[in-house]
């Protein structure tokens, strides 16, 4: 799986993880560490997906960082904001 993102300053980061890649607590942090504070992936992964800033967060991201986010984020308490981010993708691939 390669990801690439852009932070809000406009600093573009790509990482590539393999395919069968089993994402940890700790692999996130690096993660997020590599893409920035403020960063599409940051928050969509933490920001509930009713707050306005993950919606915008929604729009702005790529379709490597919403894939990205569907990798790392756990499905339990997640359901929403995964069928949220799930619609925006396919809305993307019409």
């Amino acid at each position: 799986m390669k990801f690439t993102s852009k932070t809000i300053d406009g600093v573009v980061t790509e990482v590539e993880l393999p395919d069968d890649y089993q994402p940890t607590e700790d692999m996130i942090k690096v993660f997020e560490e590599r893409f920035g504070q403020g960063s599409n992936f940051s928050w969509l992964m933490h920001t509930p997906i009713g707050d306005v800033n993950a919606q915008n967060a929604l729009k702005r991201a790529s379709v490597d960082e919403l894939k990205a986010v569907l990798a790392f984020l756990p499905e339990q308490g997640n359901k929403t904001k995964i069928k949220a981010i799930k619609a925006e993708l396919r809305r993307r691939n019409k």
